[in-house]
């Protein structure tokens, strides 16, 4: 396999190095060929998963020229730019926009920030996605959820997840803007 070689630029991530063009929200760049996607508003993060595969969230509704289903402030696309139709189906992606995601060491994917439900089903501001963009129903934080927003989010070496951000409530219990709790979600 070709080693990877591109860098990823959006509009509001620090750069180390640059040596790509810039484009309104995005622009990527690869050794052996180039795409250069056009978003209609903020890409705010995005990731590189191990397939080369990029998801990527923020407020946008549009991605080249695709609207709408699978596309609403989340979407991944595949190593040559294409929207990847195997991720959230036909979906209608988050209801309001969202600046951060990770993945998680067995490929479930995080998201968090200011959205309060991900395909019409409440979340409160966090969710995690199984790999396919479906929602994980596993994790635990439907009942009252965060009362403000998830800025961070880290899974430790034991599997448990430390969760930061402007929230002093999580679920009912008094969280102070930092919590720890199991994989599922629960305290």
């Amino acid at each position: 396999m070709k080693p990877l070689r591109r860098i990823i630029i959006t509009s509001m991530c620090a750069l180390f190095v640059f040596w790509a063009m810039f484009q309104f929200s995005f622009a990527a760049m690869f050794s052996d060929s180039a795409f250069y996607p056009w978003f209609n508003n903020a890409v705010n993060a995005m990731v590189l998963q191990s397939d080369r595969k990029i998801i990527m969230v923020g407020n946008f509704t549009s991605y080249n020229g695709v609207s709408g289903t699978g596309v609403t402030r989340i979407v991944r696309v595949n190593p040559d730019g294409t929207i990847d139709s195997s991720f959230n189906g036909n979906a209608s992606g988050l209801n309001a926009f969202t600046t951060a995601l990770a993945v998680q060491t067995d490929g479930k994917i995080v998201i968090w920030w200011g959205f309060l439900n991900y395909n019409g089903t409440t979340t409160n501001r966090i969710a995690r996605l199984n790999t396919d963009g479906t929602l994980d129903t596993g994790f635990n934080v439907w009942g009252s959820g965060f009362n403000n927003n998830v800025y961070v989010f880290t899974q430790q070496s034991d599997s448990k997840i430390l969760i930061g951000g402007q929230f002093s409530d999580y679920n009912g219990v008094t969280g102070n803007r930092l919590i720890r709790v199991d994989l599922d979600g629960t305290l």
